[in-house]
């Protein structure tokens, strides 16, 4: 048994637990992050259990199989149903209706669900649909930086762990390109909007194409830094010198001439390709990155009250995007997994990657890896007419971000918009307190877990764990007075 499958990711105890305090678990999350390699994880230690994948059965096996769900769930049964590819199953919102119905017509204690899928939008939309509150959703992502730590033998958060992090991850999962995890993503999304009888609002592919979604994934990665104050779709000229110097520092050894042709080759060529498409296209693979759990869409406001509506932007025809300029203008768009936009690098640098990335670079790839973590929900970044910016705004938990690898002066930070929100800084190696403003070295909030974070961005116990950052000994002298008031 490999390593890999050996090692049990935070996930695997977290649907253990769903497992025992629900009939029916719906487990998802992006296509590959990992989601079958639990079911089998949890087949091979806990008693009870049977596995199957609706990839490998024909439509009568499908039936068949359910038909025999739903006799053990009248006859309580004790078993544990690791039902994996859901959506590949022939009718899979009526199987699950059945499922529903079934355990609401008869007691039951000892029959248990999971299913899983990469299509979170139809599963979680089925799910509420069908139970009604009574059935558990887990969602999973891809394995974190802390996690990654975890599997190489508890090594400590740093600088160089977190840049061996972002080069090796890849190997985890043995990821082969962004192009053929696209493609995966895109045949699963029209297979499973093939056998559904009920139409998911918001599951439209029919515009959508491989290029349209790289369009998109490479666009991104350029616009990051300028995706507000600058005409972002200028000339190509412009935009070959605003990359050549983006990459200035790692390419080096790189002839100018050379540097140019690959930028040409790759950014150019898929620029020009987005600026080609229609609105309605781009604004329908945008929802469809969005779904897949692959891309983080930031509204960028300049009011703090104002509302938040992404849902209606790119799917409604009271749309407030008109042109395209305003899918980059209204919004920060982040590809939410290092692996892929390190992928994009290398698409460029070839073999080229430097041992450690210049800070323009990991700045960059650490502003996507961190709002990729951060809740979504009711948050902006805030951006006014007087210059002011700030990273990150969470109306909910009343809390500001300001996402740096340097180290940064406070005086530099505008803070001052959110007045009585809890502040974090986002530092290379600091870890204290500074005006009621918590600093914390960036790879450090990156190795949190989902319960650490949570309460270190709610105002709660700040995380403890190894790091050979000498400033982080004062994590033991950090300790907040009173729930969420002492942090900002």
């Amino acid at each position: 048994m490999s390593k890999r499958f050996e090692f049990k990711r935070d996930f695997f105890y977290e649907l253990l637990s769903a497992i025992d305090k629900s009939h029916v678990t719906f487990l998802l999350g992006p296509r590959k992050c990992g989601k079958t390699v639990c079911m089998r994880q949890i087949e091979h230690n806990i008693d009870h259990t049977f596995y199957e994948s609706f990839k490998n059965l024909n439509q009568d096996e499908s039936m068949q199989l359910f038909q025999g769900i739903i006799d053990d769930i009248k006859n309580d049964k004790e078993i544990i149903y690791l039902l994996d590819e859901i959506t590949y199953a022939f009718r899979p919102e009526n199987e699950i209706n059945r499922v529903a119905d079934c355990f609401a017509t008869y007691e039951n204690t000892k029959t248990k669900i999971v299913f899983t899928g990469s299509q979170s939008l139809a599963l979680e939309s089925w799910g509420n649909r069908a139970f009604c509150g009574n059935a558990m959703f887990l969602h999973v992502d891809f394995l974190s930086y802390g996690e990654w730590l975890k599997y190489k033998g508890g090594l400590a958060a740093s600088i160089k762990t977190y840049t061996e992090f972002l080069y090796n991850v890849r190997d985890f999962y043995q990821f082969k390109s962004l192009e053929s995890y696209l493609k995966g993503c895109l045949e699963e999304t029209i297979i499973s909007n093939y056998n559904t009888s009920n139409y998911v609002f918001g599951n439209d592919v029919d515009s959508v194409t491989l290029d349209s979604l790289l369009d998109i994934c490479y666009t991104t990665m350029f616009t990051l830094h300028n995706h507000v104050n600058n005409s972002t779709f200028s000339k190509n000229s412009k935009l070959l010198d605003d990359l050549s110097y983006y990459f200035r520092e790692v390419c080096e050894d790189f002839e100018s001439t050379e540097l140019s042709s690959r930028i040409a080759t790759s950014f150019i060529g898929r620029y020009n390709s987005f600026k080609a498409r229609d609105l309605r296209t781009l604004k329908q693979s945008f929802n469809f990155l969005q779904k897949c759990d692959l891309i983080t869409i930031t509204p960028v406001m300049d009011n703090c009250t104002a509302e938040i509506n992404i849902e209606r932007d790119l799917l409604s025809d009271e749309s407030s995007i008109n042109i395209k300029n305003d899918l980059f203008r209204k919004y920060n768009v982040c590809i939410r997994y290092p692996m892929f936009y390190v992928e994009i690098l290398k698409d460029i640098l070839g073999n080229e990657m430097p041992d450690c990335l210049p800070n323009q670079l990991l700045g960059s790839i650490v502003e996507c890896h961190v709002r990729g973590i951060l809740p979504s929900t009711n948050c902006f970044e805030y951006h006014d007419y007087n210059g002011r910016e700030l990273d990150y705004v969470n109306r909910t938990d009343c809390m500001a971000m300001e996402i740096t690898v340097s180290n940064k002066r406070l005086n530099t930070v505008n803070f001052s918009v959110v007045n009585d929100y809890s502040k974090v800084l986002l530092t290379k190696d600091i870890l204290e307190k500074e005006q009621g403003i918590l600093k914390i070295p960036y790879y450090v909030l990156l190795a949190c877990d989902k319960q650490q974070l949570s309460k270190l961005l709610k105002g709660g116990i700040l995380p403890t764990f190894n790091s050979n950052v000498k400033t982080l000994d004062v994590f033991d002298t950090i300790k907040p007075s009173n729930q969420g008031n002492d942090i900002g």
